[in-house]
């Protein structure tokens, strides 16, 4: 009889189990050999291999307890801190050990020496799950751990360091390696187990624990374990084993592994996942479960050591507000299913192996990803805020803004968020003023020069002037010359009478002629110099122009500028308030106001039409006013299952094959005269709601015309006494039951599809509906969509897609068969696009505008999507769920940017399935639930605005816009310019 399992399912073989460690002697040789090779040994490898197992039970049974001193080593909060703390408990001398420096690392090469001086034997430092550090830790923590290794490995102290990590995470010892270049000269890989050593692993325990195998039972173990490939998933193996234990009769009197218990133990497809599912399900609330195992799940799918309080921290992150009793409940539960790992020396708990980690992180969706790397960023920009006082940049701000609403952060994070956001706002205001001081600068400068010309012009002006008065004087020189001439010729003539008189006429002649010629040399040299002085004149005053053209285009400029400024200063407002708002900082009515004034910033300033920030404002706060956030209308006492909107209101069928209509508040129904005593398989409503299919259980299929007949005012109640017309025909080929159909715009064109593989298209527009095509197809019609005159698209429950000519009966296969099935189906007429709803909660994109078609994936949900509807101008998208959920969503954002992180609005927390959704021509989201009543949200940011001014019923008052927007903003009405 057995005391113990020699199986240990999810946890790693110590020292102690060394009797039931079996098919790893040769990895334990070249561990013992390569220890010893260098002070540094990395161990790495896949997860899941047993790195863990092999030092900590192989490596250690090498040792005897006088040759070495192990040291195990995990990350926890800091891999420094941690590091000391382990040193400090095998210490037998406890004195103090300072800190190396302010840099917070700890002198770990003095704590070493004196543990050595303790024990007089070598230590092992054994960091397990290595990668940790790449994961979570902060460059200041990995810069302090390669210090501190580099000057152990440095010096004389007796210590070896074996860091064990998964391979993966490999290049982050890059920087290790930088500094310390043989850090990566001694490693060794860990491959997965071989068959041969598995078949060992297998035999050798339960040899040891006297349970006897049969023949043939490890082969055929293997064989169903690990089919296509020679190495053995041991995680898996481990997992198996444990389940046969349990089989075979416990830990208490477990005798025989049989083939015939083998068989028992059924298949073994995802075994880890069943386990976890199988675990899950037993719980009293699974979700609440799933979502607190999700919390020991690191961003990149490993496993995260935390304490109860971050279990309620990470729960809220992922949506589930759990409570303290009912998260230790839970811990204690996922501890007995050996899921969980009790807690450390300090209160820490974490998931058993990484495997587990990796099996819960494919049922984490992909916006909780998001928020869980969002809350990861913001608790490292925390850590290091604590360290250098650095705030969150704009940037930062900008990326987690769209989260705030759905994270659940501790008051600390809280409150670091709020400080960097008015560091940000002060230091915007200090840009802002800088920016109109410049500006002003700018205009005095540019002034002064305007002046400068102008001056510069006017002393051109005076240049010119006295160029034109030194011509003058020469023009009157030259006059007075020719006149001293005249006098010279007449003193000549008479010089006759004196020769004495004439010898000195003659001379002073000369003397005038010499200086008229002077004067005249001169005059010429002024006018050559006045000439000239115009010149520059007049490039000076083109100079001048030129200036002042300049002068008055910078002025433009800075007038444009200051205008762009001012267009962005106030978006950027519009996106605070919004962000105010859904930070539940204000009274109802006033978050409201600040919601409303956020939408009229953003229209008045030029932003988005339908900002996504802007909207869940208003959406949050008309929820926070009206906390129903739609109409509900009571429905019939049978399940809807089919919407229709035409001009007299929105029409409705149920499973009765009953119509009903909502107008003005008022609703109306009859029961038809043609009754057929038969159960409703699949009932349509075509888009005019003047036709409709019907399928009963007896898979008669019914096609019947309404008319509606003028009703009495003032009806209030259901009226079950003013039928409709109505003519019923009976459409024949198919041979059971009709599980889809699609109706033309016009209703004068039908397509139907059932179980028995044909769709069938019949023309519906004439007094006798007739067939005029059947398609075979290769499975179960499952939905059906139409685009264009003859284009049809399926979808199939072998999870196929194919689409269809209906002319000359060709197909192409969109999506081929698997385990993805399509639900619904949607045509986009303006991108031309397929979109399908898939049992996997993902969302499948199909472009047929390439060659070849280009398929995406979009996770949006963890269960089944089965409705999906398109606004009339495509821009938003609305889904429904198995889980009773209704999103919303942008659609351009959603396929076409790469930054999109979720759904404008989720309406979660319904009581009940929607049958059946539309938008309306108003873009108002209607849909008939399974609960009979009929609901209808509004989605867009212009009504959303109108509702809240109707239940607010005032404007912001001059006080709140002083206290939340500020004096620096003219004071408008919120409400009174909305509709």
């Amino acid at each position: 009889m057995i005391q113990k399992s020699p199986f240990k399912f999810l946890d790693s073989f110590t020292k102690e189990d060394r009797d039931i460690f079996f098919g790893r002697d040769k990895e334990i040789e070249e561990l013992h050999s390569r220890v010893f090779e260098s002070k540094i040994l990395l161990v790495y490898g896949t997860s899941g291999t047993g790195k863990s197992s092999l030092i900590n039970c192989g490596l250690a049974n090498k040792f005897s307890d006088s040759d070495w001193l192990p040291v195990n080593i995990r990350r926890g909060t800091d891999i420094n801190r941690s590091l000391f703390e382990a040193l400090s408990k095998v210490a037998l001398t406890k004195a103090p050990f300072e800190k190396a420096g302010a840099s917070g690392s700890y002198n770990l090469e003095r704590l070493l020496r004196s543990v050595w001086l303790d024990h007089f034997k070598p230590v092992f430092l054994i960091f397990d799950q290595f990668e940790e550090l790449f994961i979570f830790g902060g460059k200041d923590e990995k810069n302090n751990l390669i210090r501190n290794v580099e000057r152990v490995i440095d010096s004389e102290t007796q210590c070896r360091f074996i860091f064990a990590m998964r391979e993966e995470y490999l290049a982050g010892v890059t920087e290790f390696e930088r500094v310390i270049p043989s850090f990566l000269s001694n490693r060794i890989r860990i491959e997965k187990m071989t068959r041969q050593n598995a078949i060992q692993a297998i035999e050798g325990p339960c040899s040891i624990n006297n349970i006897e195998v049969e023949a043939g039972f490890a082969d055929t173990l293997l064989e169903k374990l690990n089919p296509d490939t020679p190495e053995v998933e041991l995680t898996w193996l481990q997992i198996y084993l444990d389940k046969i234990m349990r089989l075979a009769g416990g830990e208490d009197h477990a005798d025989k592994f049989s083939l015939d218990l083998l068989a028992k133990a059924g298949e073994v497809k995802d075994i880890l996942g069943s386990f976890l599912d199988e675990q899950i399900s037993q719980l009293d609330e699974p979700e609440t479960g799933l979502t607190v195992l999700k919390s020991f799940v690191s961003v990149k799918g490993t496993r995260h050591q935390i304490t109860e309080q971050e279990v309620i921290e990470y729960s809220g992150t992922f949506g589930k507000e759990v409570s303290s009793e009912t998260i230790k409940e839970l811990i204690q539960k996922f501890i007995r299913l050996r899921i969980l790992r009790d807690k450390d020396e300090d209160d820490r708990y974490e998931l058993r192996h990484d495997s587990l980690a990796s099996k819960i992180y494919e049922k984490i969706t992909l916006v909780e990803k998001e928020l869980l790397e969002v809350k990861y960023f913001i608790e490292n920009a925390y850590t290091n805020y604590e360290k250098r006082r650095l705030f969150l940049s704009e940037e930062d701000l900008n990326y987690i803004a769209p989260y705030e609403g759905k994270l659940f952060l501790n008051e600390k994070s809280l409150k670091f968020i709020s400080q960097s956001k008015h560091a940000h706002q002060r230091a915007r205001r200090r840009r802002q003023n800088v920016a109109v001081a410049a500006a002003f600068v700018i205009i005095i400068i540019l002034s002064s020069f305007t002046i400068w010309a102008m001056r510069e012009r006017r002393n051109a002006i005076i240049l010119k002037q006295i160029a034109l008065d030194q011509k003058d004087s020469a023009e009157r020189s030259r006059e007075e010359a020719d006149s001293a001439r005249q006098e010279a010729i007449i003193s000549r003539l008479k010089a006759d009478s004196s020769a004495v008189v004439a010898i000195s006429a003659m001379n002073q002649s000369e003397i005038a002629r010499k200086e008229a010629v002077t004067a005249r040399e001169t005059a010429e040299m002024q006018r050559m110099i006045a000439e000239e002085m115009s010149v520059v004149a007049a490039e000076q005053a083109r100079v001048a122009q030129q200036e002042r053209q300049v002068a008055d285009t910078q002025r433009v400029l800075a007038q444009a500028a200051e205008e762009k400024a001012k267009r962005l200063s106030m978006l950027s407002l519009a996106q605070t308030l919004a962000l105010r708002t859904m930070s539940q900082e204000f009274k109802p009515q006033a978050t409201g106001l600040v919601a409303v004034q956020a939408f009229n910033f953003n229209r008045n300033y030029g932003g988005a039409g339908d900002d996504p920030v802007i909207f869940k404002a208003l959406d949050k706060a008309y929820n926070i006013l009206d906390s129903s956030k739609h109409s509900i209308v009571v429905g019939p006492p049978y399940d809807l299952v089919s919407i229709a909107e035409t001009n007299n209101g929105l029409f409705f069928t149920d499973m009765n094959s009953s119509v009903f209509w909502t107008y003005q508040d008022v609703q109306y129904s009859y029961h038809p005269e043609i009754t057929i005593p038969y159960y409703i398989n699949f009932v349509s409503l075509s888009p005019a709601a003047d036709k409709m299919i019907i399928n009963y259980e007896n898979d008669k299929l019914i096609i019947r015309r309404l008319t509606l007949k003028p009703l009495t005012a003032n009806v209030n109640y259901w009226d079950f006494t003013t039928p409709m017309i109505s003519k019923d025909s009976e459409l024949q080929g198919h041979n059971g039951p009709v599980k889809a159909a699609a109706w033309r715009n016009d209703g004068n064109s039908l397509v139907t599809g059932g179980i028995d593989s044909l769709i069938k298209i019949w023309n519906t527009g004439l007094e006798q509906v007739t067939l005029t095509k059947t398609l075979k197809t290769p499975s179960a019609i499952r939905a059906l969509a139409l685009c264009g005159t003859d284009t049809i698209i399926s979808a199939h429950d072998n999870g196929s897609i194919i689409l269809w000519n209906s002319q000359n009966s060709t197909s192409e296969i969109l999506l081929p068969s698997g385990t993805e099935k399509p639900l619904c189906i949607v045509w986009n007429t303006s991108k031309k696009t397929v979109l399908a709803g898939c049992s996997t909660g993902t969302l499948l994109l199909i472009n047929l505008n390439q060659q070849p078609y280009q398929l995406s994936r979009f996770v949006v949900n963890t269960t089944g999507i089965d409705q999906i509807v398109l606004t009339s101008d495509f821009t938003l998208l609305a889904t429904a769920s198995w889980d009773k959920a209704i999103s919303l969503y942008n659609y351009h954002e959603f396929f076409e940017m790469e930054n999109f992180v979720g759904g404008l609005v989720n309406f979660t927390g319904l009581n009940a399935r929607a049958r059946s959704l539309i938008f309306t021509s108003d873009k108002k989201l209607v849909a008939a639930m399974s609960d009979k009543t009929i609901r209808i949200w509004e989605t867009s940011s212009r009504n959303l605005v109108a509702l809240i001014c109707n239940l607010v019923k005032r404007d912001m008052t001059v006080t709140e816009w002083a206290d939340i927007i500020g004096y620096e903003i003219p004071y408008e009405k919120t409400c009174g310019r909305n509709p």
